[in-house]
């Protein structure tokens, strides 16, 4: 009877803790892990030079060398961080039931430990050096509270991911478009220096043809040329033509 009594008592201590648990765990919810975003953007990685670059094998990177490459390049890279971006974007409310779920855990949390007179801070006092007239007073967030925070993520990193992207295509940008700048002002100074030989040997060409002064401006070869009238049109039309690229050009 004593032994059945006891058991008894077991039995009736199980069921009370059983639903103690069950009112602990209506009251507060179960800690819900979070899914942590992954960066998909391909480029994300790759240095922004070799973005740019051919690879020769070997790890034989060659950059671009004309305006044109990088301006096609970087076109393509603004589509690829677009399509990135939009897949990103798609994936922002994931985790946002197991957030809201987690902060109620924070909350009843916080509220169960204010309620049993466990604060979330505390003080200390201290004097700073041996010359210090009064104590400084410092305070600290509970280890508690530190430790709930730790274990009970109410904050995923979706925003950090957009950040990254961000910057790397801010950066990208900034580097092609200097690139950019560059090459196609180095670019034009080639054009006219190659148009201006254009048009002082064609001019050459024409002294020579029709007796003119070696010593003549092209401007002026242009002038003599217009005299001789129809026989030398096409002569007239192409050295105006290699005149005005020029005069385009500087």
């Amino acid at each position: 009877m004593f032994v059945s009594d006891i058991d008894k008592a077991l039995e009736a201590m199980k069921i009370q803790i059983e639903a103690l648990k069950k009112k602990a765990d209506d009251t507060i919810p179960a800690v819900k892990p979070l899914i942590t975003h992954k960066n998909p953007w391909d480029l994300q990685s790759v240095t922004t030079k070799q973005i740019f670059s051919l690879n020769r094998g070997w790890s034989n990177w060659d950059e671009f060398k004309t305006a044109n490459e990088f301006q096609m390049k970087l076109l393509n890279v603004m589509q690829s961080y677009k399509s990135a971006l939009d897949a990103h974007k798609l994936q922002e409310h994931v985790n946002k039931d197991a957030i809201e779920n987690n902060k109620k855990v924070v909350e009843k949390v916080t509220a169960i430990m204010r309620f049993i007179g466990v604060p979330s801070t505390y003080t200390t006092s201290e004097y700073k050096t041996s010359r210090s007239r009064k104590p400084t007073i410092t305070t600290h967030q509970a280890g508690w509270l530190q430790d709930v925070r730790r274990s009970v993520p109410t904050v995923d990193n979706w925003v950090a991911v957009k950040y990254e992207m961000e910057t790397k295509m801010r950066e990208i940008e900034l580097y092609a478009k200097q690139k950019i700048t560059e090459l196609a002002a180095a670019e034009k100074e080639a054009d006219r220096i190659a148009a201006e030989k254009a048009v002082i040997n064609y001019a050459t060409t024409l002294k020579i043809k029709h007796n003119l002064d070696y010593s003549l401006d092209a401007h002026v070869v242009l002038d003599a040329i217009t005299l001789l009238g129809n026989e030398a049109f096409e002569e007239y039309q192409k050295l105006k033509e290699l005149l005005d690229a020029v005069s385009r050009l500087s």
